[in-house]
């Protein structure tokens, strides 16, 4: 059976809010899911095939305790997927997408196998709600990691 990690940094819950509806929907497909907070710094298994982070980019730059995460982990020869929250546009000046890529550099280096494009969940603003559609965009994202599993 697959283990997936679900790290989750979140300030105001739209990361962690999303994280826990990806994790109910992975479950409910037949995956073994780990759910845990960067934040609070919760330990978590090492028995993971792949590690699924939901973070979000403010100002333009991917917060810190996530950065800070990636930086601690070992996953030479694991699965990794990317699932950024953001409240400028994808061409605005604080696009999440060129620190995103950084993110992704900083994994593949550590070995790590990108299992599908990142995913951007837009919010209204920075304390959220997630724009309407992120349900549909997150179970999207399950179809293809699962397909990228099997």
């Amino acid at each position: 059976m697959k283990n997936v990690l679900i790290a989750y940094m979140s300030y105001f819950g739209n990361s962690r809010k999303c994280a826990g509806l990806f994790s109910e929907d992975l479950k409910s497909r037949g995956l073994e899911t780990q759910l845990v907070s960067i934040k609070d710094n919760e330990e978590y298994s090492e028995e993971w095939d792949t590690l699924v982070i939901f973070s979000p980019v403010r100002m333009g730059r991917i917060v810190g305790k996530t950065r800070k995460f990636i930086r601690s982990l070992n996953g030479s020869g694991k699965n990794f997927a990317l699932v950024i929250s953001h409240g400028a546009d994808l061409d605005q000046r604080f696009s999440p997408v060129k620190p995103t890529k950084k993110l992704q550099t900083s994994m593949t280096v550590k070995g790590m196998i990108e299992a599908v494009d990142p995913t951007y969940i837009k919010v209204v603003s920075s304390e959220g709600p997630p724009v309407e559609g992120f349900e549909d965009t997150l179970r999207e994202l399950a179809d293809s990691l699962v397909n990228f599993l099997k």
